[in-house]
């Protein structure tokens, strides 16, 4: 019994079977995870080494070469690359695909365990972590307060972050910008030199000092006691007064003990206010949306509580809004393509009944679809949400091909139920083939890499696919059930509109079939000059999205203090936020470190009122930002296209890197044209003051290179030398030279450096001292380093163009032997992931030929249906050059669920050709009658899934819901083009397969009969409907 049999039969049945797919949707959308986007994991390890007040030269010499050496070998390794920074070493091991992870972890961190002795003895810890998209903040909040820093740090530890973890989902929560009080000793170099005293001297005694030890056990009184001596300072004036040596000096003689903050080399704010940051992580299974708004809720709570006066929280990114920005954009998107739709189908049908019946089917489906991704763990996230936007166009064509026949069939008269039965039965070939067809196309992203980019195409593709599945099954079930319940009396003459177009098409495809040679060469050039347009498309990764918010990355000059720093900062914040109105800011947030320094701007959503497009916006807050010497603003606006290019050097010797990236800028700003602000990765560091040991001068006074480098270090990075009890609280001893005895080379000359017979020696004769300028980072790549040269790209440059003038310059640029250049890693991804979506798109073709053959039983039936395919390429090229639209990995995926789309049209008309032909009309009357008769269901799905992409392809303004516009625009323009030349051309392919079948059937007669009687044949007429030989038996 056929599915549509069994819904008529069996009305109770179905109906209980429809109202219990809407309960479970209802409790799986209640139930399934929100989150921004799918998770995904790469077979990626982070080892990093905080290593502070180091320069990123002895960072890399130090820790990274040990480290890459040591991993050099991990089994299933990949690539290891490496970066340098000012006080922090980062590995990054990238692995094979497949590999296990936890063994590769384990692996790893005996390797971590076997190089901790090469590593300086100053290293406190090695950290490692494994990458997870999972792991990135729910939300993050800015905390003011204009109390007593160490205060605000004690209401975090013990009332703040408690009630933030509290909150159901929330399984961690950062601080950052938090204060605490360190016991700092200042040490005097005149004094110490005086009294004979040395760094080494006072950390032993810092160490010998502060101490508990258990001596023993005593029995009293019948019971034992365990006997500990306790010797930790318990005071300032106990550090004070430790004594040094035996002749009685003491701490307080030779440095200033000093219980305070440390000097601040960094600072938060937020629209011009000093502020902390807070960052709060979900557990893996919890719902953003339900967490965020808890956490706010939580925040808002403290705020009013006792003892929290003066306390201030500010939301100022959360991923929940971003999530429901979407639910609300997939709502009006769907109800007004649902709406469309439905006037298109009312249009055609001019009855409410079978419109509304065909409109039940979008909501329906959409629960169906939902249900089916909470049993299989999917999530709704940002791709999700966008793939069901996109199906709301697609789900309803299978209902109104089946309300389309069992309407006929009943204007022909027949009996309701027979005509549900039937005319659901007839197209059901069809409908499952194109279903399968626009499915299929979405298998070879599943053999993509398990990257962010091929997972979520998965996740995208998986939700379209669920889609079509449910309308599948809805247009096979509820479809002939409601049209036997409703489609009832008698059924309207077909209207004057549809009477005219039956009635002109027929004419035109009787004058098309007479020349097809003229209708073919007319497609031809339609279809050469949309190829043209395409090839000359300029090319990107993705497409850039107005995600409402600035990044600017500010470069200061070398050695510029945080106080400087933070007045270049406040000239800016005061222009951004005098003019935010001007500008539609809502925030700004500037950050400011040694390592880097950035302003981030937030502006006001186009749905609250937005006018500016972020790209205005950011050409006007340039030109409004002043104009510093040595300072510059790089803008960067939210995610999307690479808008610069890169070269990238890569060899042994940072020095002869650093020669060599300074002769490319220099080539780069003379040689190409749309380039601009070049610069390398080398020229932004901040100054350094190196010391070089002399080896001969330190042997002679008893000292080795590590004994001085480790006295300097010591006195200028500072040692925590002992930890001290304030309170319920452990703080830092941090040893280290007054800061009058650090602001000179000769003072730093003067440092005394013990020596193994206890004398003392000033560092400047036992080592050369020079100020130099330093790299900010050092990269490297499989343990060579890698400096880059970037510029940005003009915006009336041409970004393939400019690429093209960096590889012929680079070209003919000599590079010393064992050094080499690339275009970078965002480059080599690009063209990888580009040659993926080709290799993805020529598997979809060649599974849609599969497909096609093992339904209709025949190698020729697919080739026509093929052609239909090419006919969307003019609509391709026309729309994407009427839009502007750029040809990005969005784009590519646009045209590959186009091509799963546009053989259902060809599907529908051919089948009911063959039906009719299987009853005996010739193959001219067939394709008159068959094609006219399609003639209505083509232009209905066609139209309602044109007009319920408008939204989707159009009308989307901003973020995630614009960078995915187009794909909607190449279904819309593919599918307007294949439609109208579906119409006319399919059946002049038809006939000249049919007649090539034909011939080919004839030669192999003749070649039997001549096998047979050895003679050759006589003439003899071709047989006609060698198409449908095969399945008549023939």
């Amino acid at each position: 019994m056929s599915l549509p049999r069994f819904a008529v039969r069996k009305p109770v049945t179905t109906g209980m079977l429809v109202i219990t797919v809407i309960v479970m949707g209802a409790i799986s959308a209640n139930l399934i995870s929100l989150d921004m986007f799918p998770s995904f994991e790469r077979p990626r390890l982070q080892i990093t080494v905080p290593y502070p007040d180091a320069s990123p030269a002895e960072v890399e010499r130090r820790i990274v070469r040990p480290l890459e050496e040591s991993m050099g070998t991990v089994r299933r390794l990949e690539t290891i690359r490496s970066t340098a920074s000012q006080n922090n070493a980062r590995v990054e091991l990238e692995f094979q695909p497949g590999t296990n992870m936890d063994l590769a972890a384990l692996e790893v961190r005996e390797r971590i365990e076997q190089v901790r002795r090469d590593l300086p003895p100053d290293v406190q810890r090695v950290n490692m972590r494994r990458f997870s998209s999972d792991e990135q903040p729910v939300l993050r909040a800015a905390i003011s307060w204009d109390g007593d820093p160490a205060r605000l740090s004690e209401l975090v530890e013990r009332r703040i972050e408690p009630a933030l973890l509290q909150v159901p989902g929330v399984a961690q929560v950062d601080f950052s910008g938090l204060e605490e009080r360190e016991v700092s000793i200042e040490l005097d170099q005149d004094r110490m030199r005086a009294q004979g005293i040395t760094i080494a001297m006072i950390s032993q005694a810092l160490a010998r000092g502060n101490q508990d030890y258990s001596v023993g056990e005593m029995e009293l009184a019948g019971t034992r006691f365990q006997v500990r001596a306790e010797g930790q300072l318990s005071s300032i004036e106990e550090i004070e007064n430790l004594p040094l040596n035996v002749a009685g000096v003491r701490l307080a003689d030779v440095a200033s003990v000093v219980y305070d903050f440390p000097e601040r080399d960094f600072f938060f704010r937020m629209n011009g206010v000093n502020a902390r940051q807070a960052e709060i992580y979900k557990e893996s299974d919890a719902n953003i949306v339900e967490v965020a708004q808890a956490v706010k809720a939580t925040l808002a709570d403290l705020a009013t509580r006792p003892g929290l006066e003066g306390l201030t929280f500010r939301t100022w990114q959360d991923q929940s809004e971003g999530i429901l920005d979407a639910l609300f954009l997939l709502a009006q998107a769907g109800a007004l393509g649902g709406a469309m739709a439905v006037v298109m189908l009312f249009f055609f049908l001019r009855r409410i009944t079978p419109t509304l019946i065909v409109a039940a089917a979008i909501p329906v489906s959409l629960i169906f679809s939902v249900t089916i991704m909470y049993l299989a763990g999917e999530s709704l996230n940002i791709i999700t949400l966008s793939g069901l936007m996109l199906a709301v166009g697609m789900l309803i064509d299978n209902a109104v091909v089946v309300v389309e026949n069992i309407f006929r069939h009943r204007e022909e008269g027949w009996d309701p139920e027979e005509a549900a039965i039937d005319g659901a039965n007839e197209v059901g070939l069809a409908i499952f083939s194109g279903t399968l067809t626009t499915i299929i196309v979405f298998a070879p992203l599943f053999f993509l890499p398990p990257n962010q980019m091929g997972t979520q195409f998965r996740a995208f593709g998986t939700s379209i696919s669920f889609t079509m599945i449910a309308s599948l099954g809805i247009a096979f079930t509820l479809v002939p059930l409601l049209a036997v319940r409703l489609l009832r009396g008698r059924m309207p003459e077909p209207g004057t509109m549809m009477t005219f177009l039956n009635r002109n098409y027929r004419g035109l495809l009787d004058r098309i079939l007479d020349h097809r040679y003229a209708t073919a060469s007319f497609a031809l050039a339609l279809f050469v000059a949309g190829g043209w347009v395409l090839m000359e498309l300029p090319r990107e990764l993705m497409p850039e999205e107005d995600n409402r918010f600035i990044r600017m990355g500010i470069s200061t000059p070398r050695g510029t203090s945080v106080e400087e720093r933070s007045e270049i900062f406040q000239q800016a914040e005061q222009i951004l936020l005098e003019r935010a109105e001007e500008f539609e800011i809502t925030n700004v947030n500037t950050f400011s470190s040694q390592m880097f320094s950035s302003i981030f701007m937030t502006l006001k959503p186009f749905s609250e009122g937005g006018v500016m497009s972020t790209a205005e916006v950011s050409e006007a807050i340039q030109q409004a930002l002043p104009v510093i010497p040595g300072v510059e603003w790089r803008q960067r606006r939210g995610f999307g296209r690479m808008s610069g290019v890169q070269v990238r050097l890569i060899g042994e010797s940072t020095q002869e890197l650093g020669r060599l990236s300074e002769a490319v800028e220099l080539l780069l700003s003379q040689s190409v044209d749309g380039i601009t602000d070049v610069d390398n990765s080398l020229e932004s560091g901040n100054e350094e003051v190196r010391v070089r040991v002399d080896r001969r001068a330190a042997e002679r006074e008893g000292l080795t290179s590590q004994e001085v480098a480790q006295a300097v270090s010591g006195a200028l990075r500072g040692t925590v030398a002992a930890r001290f009890r304030a309170g319920e609280r452990e703080v830092d001893v941090l040893l280290q030279l007054r800061d009058e005895d650090r602001v000179s080379i000769s003072q730093l000359g003067n440092l005394s450096v013990g020596t193994v017979d206890g004398r003392s020696v000033p560092l400047g004769t036992v080592a050369d001292i020079q100020v130099v300028g330093g790299p900010q980072s050092i990269q490297r790549e499989n343990r060579l380093t890698a400096v880059t040269v970037s510029g940005e790209i003009a915006s009336t440059a041409n970004r393939e163009e400019v690429i093209r003038q960096v590889q012929e310059v680079m070209a003919d640029f000599p590079m010393p032997p064992g050094y080499r250049w690339d275009l970078g890693r965002g480059f080599s991804e690009e063209q990888e992931q580009f040659g993926d979506m080709v290799l993805a798109g020529g598997l979809a073709l060649i599974l849609i030929y599969l497909i096609l053959a093992a339904l209709f039983e025949s190698l020729i039936l697919p080739l026509i249906i093929y052609f239909s395919i090419f006919f969307a390429v003019p609509g391709l090229g026309l729309i994407f050059l009427l839009t502007g639209s750029t040809f990005s990995i969005l784009s590519f995926l646009g045209i590959l669920i186009t091509v799963g789309i546009v053989v259902n049209n060809s599907i529908v008309m051919i089948d009911l050709v063959n039906q009719l032909r299987g009853r005996g009309m010739d193959r001219r009357a067939a394709l008159l009658t068959g094609c006219t008769a399609r003639l209505r269901p083509i232009l209905m799905t066609s139209l309602t899934t044109i007009f319920g992409l408008v939204p989707m392809a159009f009308m989307a303004t901003e973020g995630m819901g614009q960078m995915f516009a187009p794909i909607g625009q190449a279904v819309i323009g593919g599918l307007t083009t294949s439609t109208i030349l579906t119409l006319a051309l399919t059946p002049t392919l038809y006939a000249w397969f049919d007649d090539m079948g034909a011939w080919l059937t004839s030669v192999r007669q003749r070649a039997l009969a001549i096998a047979q009687v050895g003679r050759s044949p006589s003439g003899s007429p071709l047989p006609e409907g060698a198409v449908v030989a095969r399945r008549e038996g023939a």
